[in-house]
């Protein structure tokens, strides 16, 4: 089936033990079937793995460099040819070496229709999905896989999503921080999670709301000091703004911002401001 379907072609034929050497036609073959088939069909062991570590040692000791060689360039050529080469990307790059010296299946900067996650990591069992930061906070990587749902794609998965937001130091060259997150099921969030998401937007509610009533107070406030300004100017049209401030116990410039509130519109300046007088026009 896999010869039909063009997944694997023949390179060579033993006469001898009438056995057919099979391989994959190119690097892209490769790494779709690895990537894509052989996961849905059967379990890979990690020992059993194209990039075990275990294979990448027993060549080199057993002196098959040109072997050693050849899964090097297949390993190599496993990397997304766009992936972003920035201080950043280093330490998620090391990650990802070292997931797939592991025999994990591991892919960099995973595309999803809002972003790229930076490692996806699947087992029999689960999906890990971790976003790397640097000299920032494992907080802010792990919002931003929640505020772009990159565990979306696997939502009607029965596996475990893990979610992980990773933060590097660039001066100790380290991760110093992470934070964990479990979606189960078919349901997304984890209910703890889910508790949490739903205290933040209670939280943000409140403060909205105290912020609107502190908002609607401080205009009520200002308005009342506003009316008594202009009921003084009234009563003594000369009165000058340093009067104002003493009598209203508000600063000068306080003083100002409420007469240029009615400036034009219910009272007018005739003359100088130290000689002249305020003219009610309402």
């Amino acid at each position: 089936m896999l010869l039909q379907s063009g997944y694997l072609t023949i390179q060579d034929y033993d006469a001898s033990s009438d056995l057919y050497y099979m391989d994959f036609p190119n690097d892209e073959v490769r790494s779709g079937f690895f990537r894509y088939i052989l996961p849905f069909y059967t379990s890979v062991k990690k020992e059993d793995s194209i990039f075990a570590i275990s294979q990448f040692v027993d060549e080199l000791r057993a002196g098959k460099a040109e072997e050693f060689l050849t899964r090097l360039q297949s390993f190599f050529a496993d990397y997304q040819y766009d992936a972003q080469t920035t201080p950043e990307a280093h330490f998620r790059n090391v990650l990802f070496v070292l997931c797939k010296l592991l025999g994990l299946q591991v892919d960099a900067e995973y595309m999803t229709s809002d972003g790229r996650i930076d490692l996806l990591i699947r087992t029999e069992n689960y999906v890990y999905i971790i976003e790397c930061k640097l000299d920032a906070s494992a907080e802010v990587a792990l919002r931003q896989i929640e505020k772009k749902d990159y565990h979306l794609p696997w939502s009607v998965d029965e596996r475990e999503k893990i979610l992980i937001g990773l933060n590097f130091s660039s001066l100790t060259r380290r991760p110093d921080s992470w934070l964990i997150c479990r979606c189960t099921g078919f349901y997304g969030m984890s209910g703890q999670k889910n508790e949490q998401k739903n205290e933040q937007k209670s939280e943000q509610k409140n403060e909205q709301k105290s912020e609107q009533k502190n908002e609607q107070k401080n205009e009520q406030k200002n308005g009342q000091i506003t009316e008594k300004v202009f009921k003084l100017i009234k009563s003594d049209p000369t009165i000058t703004r340093t009067k104002l401030s003493k009598k209203l116990c508000i600063s000068p410039s306080a003083v100002q911002r409420h007469i240029e509130k009615l400036r034009g519109k219910r009272i007018r300046r005739i003359g100088s401001d130290k000689g002249g007088y305020w003219e009610v026009i309402e």
